[in-house]
């Protein structure tokens, strides 16, 4: 038989076996009765309620930025991002340069297609579709090749391994 908790003055509460957790605590603490809170259904204030909603959507959405399930993956990961950064920040200069000499020489090169703005359609990509065809039709008389030898070399091997039989 439990003995009444002196700080809640025999109401329901938490005792001392039990603590409440902070979501579900109680701000009555030794309060008596009042005759005009008595059979009004008085509802008392939950403490830290609205820090710990706070602290809970927070969570939800440190959850969002978890890679893998893991904060360990998710802090090397991080981590490796952040150093990603810091290189790309303290060579920007070259690597814009780079850029732009990678620009420049792409200008330079030969392209399979008409640069003269006044031919258009398919016309202008004659070059690139002649070459695709080329490539096209080596591919299909290779693998033509490849697969005869293949048909062959299995004859031969059938017809040997059959003659000890």
């Amino acid at each position: 038989m439990r003995t009444p908790d002196p700080l809640t003055m025999g109401h329901p509460g938490p005792t001392r076996d039990a603590p409440e957790s902070p979501q579900n605590g109680s701000s009555s603490i030794g309060r008596a009765s009042v005759s005009k809170t008595e059979c009004w259904g008085f509802e008392s204030l939950l403490p830290c309620q609205l820090i710990f909603d706070q602290r809970n959507k927070f969570m939800q959405f440190l959850e969002f930025f978890k890679i893998g399930g893991s904060w360990i993956t998710s802090g090397i990961g991080y981590a490796l991002l952040a150093v990603f950064a810091v290189v790309i920040v303290r060579n920007y200069a070259k690597i814009s340069r780079f850029a732009g000499e990678v620009k420049g020489e792409l200008r330079k090169a030969s392209w399979p297609w008409e640069s003269d703005p006044k031919i258009k359609g398919f016309r202008k990509y004659k070059e690139l579709t002649d070459s695709t065809v080329v490539v096209l039709v080596a591919v299909i008389l290779l693998a033509g090749f490849v697969q005869f030898w293949d048909f062959f070399h299995v004859l031969i091997v059938s017809f040997f391994t059959n003659l000890g039989r």
